[in-house]
């Protein structure tokens, strides 16, 4: 690519950026609308550049320029003094969501922000040395308190949303095991979660949940429950120009066997 070509891409983004001023992660979607169970993809444009920091990581110069690398097509964090490109790529999050055999759900109040004081399951991000079963199983014993065996989960999902992957696992468990684990948690201070309850469907309904992928997460997991053939949910959240708002389509939905965990 040369510089003229890198040019005009920075000052397409520019302009872009211009219009949409209200947008932090905006995307631009091509392509027909999808609908649910079609197995199609959106082209998805990140419009927001990334963000530039103050010093390079290697040689520690302040020397940081937004540009198009030679050979790239993105806007990165160039350092001009070393040559490192800071390449920014999404987190993976890795959610739980834990039922009884009685058909309840675990629920916890987040204690921090964003949405502090409302409903969500156990969820966070993935660690160095761990794999994903495992970063859910550790989430939901710091958020909640329960213990899960990581061979128990099966995985039900995965959103694409702006920054990061999640994606998602089920674990049924013991209701007077897992009881006994919550009360503990409850009785303690300084815990990651306010609250932690076993939630009906009637009292989940009731509750503000923190996030949409925590209501796609919940729905999703509730419809399979009873099925012997379970649905991998596949949900992108995008960002529309023409109505000036963000919203979601479900890419595609792959066929598994319950007991293939």
């Amino acid at each position: 690519m040369n510089s003229l070509s890198g040019c005009l891409i920075c000052l397409l983004v520019s302009t872009i950026a211009m219009l949409l001023p209200c947008v932090s992660d905006a995307f631009l979607v091509d392509g027909p609308t999808v609908n649910s169970h079609l197995s199609a993809t959106k082209t998805l444009l990140f419009l927001s550049p990334p963000n530039v920091p103050n010093f390079c990581a290697d040689c520690g110069s302040s020397e940081m320029e937004l540009k198009v690398p030679e050979g790239d097509e993105r806007l990165r964090a160039c350092c001009e003094n070393c040559g490192r490109i800071e390449y920014s790529n999404p987190k993976v999050v890795v959610a739980c969501v834990v039922r009884t055999e009685d058909g309840r759900t675990l629920l916890a109040k987040r204690a921090i922000e964003p949405r502090k004081g409302t409903w969500g399951i156990p969820q966070g991000y993935m660690e160095n040395g761990e794999t994903s079963r495992q970063a859910a199983v550790r989430e939901a014993f710091e958020e909640t308190g329960a213990v899960i065996d990581p061979a128990s989960l099966t995985f039900r999902a995965v959103y694409n949303v702006p920054g990061s992957v999640q994606l998602v696992y089920e674990a049924l468990v013991d209701s007077v095991a897992i009881e006994k684990e919550i009360n503990e948690y409850n009785e303690k201070e300084g815990g990651e979660s306010l609250e932690v309850a076993l939630l009906s469907d009637a009292a989940l309904a009731e509750k503000e949940i923190c996030f949409p992928t925590v209501t796609w997460a919940l729905d999703h997991c509730r419809s399979q429950s009873t099925s012997n053939i379970g649905l991998i949910q596949q949900m992108t959240k995008f960002y529309d120009p023409e109505t000036d708002v963000w919203s979601q389509y479900e890419d595609e939905t792959c066929t598994e066997v319950t007991e293939a965990k």
